[in-house]
């Protein structure tokens, strides 16, 4: 990779990490609503994702997902099994939605709207 290449990336990567995302999001409703432990958790995962998605760029994953196009299908169906999987556990811890449940939920923990 060429340096003009490289400071052009780098730029790029640099503009889009200022820019609030569903990551600030999360950091910060968990902030809100836990307080700074939870955030550092919240903010750690992130971190950890990031570093996943780094870790598979820099090893060739997106090459070899745009050169096979049978292996791209079979980590579409991968993520939509695991997204599937998500809300399915979600839903089963929380249970039965009710007419009092959900008023709970839309008034929040302190009880009001």
């Amino acid at each position: 990779m060429s340096l003009h290449t490289w400071l052009a990336f780098a730029l790029v990567a640099l503009a889009v990490s200022l820019v609030p995302g569903p990551a600030v999001i999360s950091v910060v409703s968990t902030a809100l609503r836990g307080g700074m432990r939870a955030s550092l958790a919240t903010n750690a995962g992130v971190l950890v994702g990031d570093a996943v998605f780094v870790a598979a760029a820099a090893a060739g994953l997106g090459a070899l997902l745009i050169a096979s196009h049978t292996v791209f299908v079979a980590v579409r169906w991968l993520g939509i099994a695991y997204l599937a999987y998500l809300a399915f556990a979600r839903c089963s811890i929380a249970g039965p939605a009710t007419p009092s449940t959900l008023a709970a939920a839309i008034r929040g923990p302190s009880g009001s709207a």
